[in-house]
């Protein structure tokens, strides 16, 4: 397959395919799907080769970038899977407070480079989310209530369209292929090599309270947290988890945990909204 550099490809039956498949699937729950090829792209040319190459068989095209799908959806049988992942680059303007990302990058990954420059971008909650799924899909993550989904920080996207053709989208240009893009999901119809990021000032002060609740509490912790979370300030998250155990609290049995993630601009700030919404409940 010309165009790809050796080893970054694999066909079925080839030595390291069945690796590269499983590798796609970060829960290792893989389902018995086999692509005819698997291409671990380096970089935007080998994209448009695989896609060239899919275009020319007539195979379908699947993609993936960090693979936290449940359903590892991009494993499809007889299709060319593209793995994005190694397209993690992050070109950080700070003056600008743009950044150019790869669909790979961690958004952890991506955080803490940020971090280090005094900036923010709302990235995902789940450590190893990478970029590319989390912002087609709409992007929900730190400080959104105040942000908005991440998606609406991207401001152009560099892809490569089902004809192999290289572009980029923004407000102006292939506005259809933009506003696509900033929801889409894994039915997006280009394959997106860099997004284009708005970022914000850090937040001063990130902190965060934590509570832990017998799991009989449930029905009284989520009627609660239903009735205030609306009067609840927007740099404060309201996240409740099930766990089997809690060891930080002494429980050793199932519980609800209530954490308050909060971004603001001074920690009496920080302390002040979540004082106020402590959920009234004791162990």
């Amino acid at each position: 397959m010309s165009g790809l550099p050796a080893g970054r490809h694999f066909f079925r039956g080839d030595d390291g395919y069945e690796p590269a498949r499983r590798a796609t699937v970060w829960n290792q729950r893989v389902p018995a799907r086999y692509p005819d090829l698997i291409v671990q792209a380096a970089g935007a040319d080998d994209v448009v080769a695989a896609i060239r190459y899919a275009r020319t068989t007539g195979r379908r095209v699947s993609i993936r970038s960090g693979g936290h799908s449940w359903a590892a959806n991009h494993l499809r049988d007889r299709a060319v899977l593209l793995d994005v992942s190694r397209l993690d680059h992050a070109v950080i303007d700070a003056g600008r407070r743009v950044a150019v990302v790869g669909p790979g990058k961690g958004g952890s990954a991506l955080a803490a480079e940020l971090d280090a420059q005094g900036l923010f971008f709302p990235a995902g909650h789940c450590k190893g989310v990478c970029v590319g799924g989390y912002l087609l899909q709409g992007g929900y993550g730190w400080n959104s209530r105040v942000l908005g989904p991440a998606c609406e920080s991207v401001v152009g996207l560099d892809v490569v369209t089902a004809d192999g053709e290289q572009i980029h989208c923004d407000p102006d240009r292939h506005a259809d292929l933009y506003w696509a893009a900033r929801g889409s999901g894994a039915g997006f119809f280009a394959v997106v090599t860099a997004f284009h990021l708005r970022l914000y000032p850090r937040p001063a002060t990130c902190g965060s309270s934590f509570y832990a609740y017998p799991i009989d509490l449930v029905d009284d912790i989520y009627s609660w947290a239903r009735k205030v979370s609306a009067e609840v300030d927007g740099r404060v998250e309201l996240q409740i988890v099930a766990s089997r155990s809690v060891p930080s609290a002494a429980l050793d049995t199932p519980a609800i945990v209530f954490a308050s993630p909060v971004f603001a601009d001074s920690e009496r700030e920080a302390q002040t909204p979540q004082a106020i919404y402590r959920p009234g409940f004791r162990a």
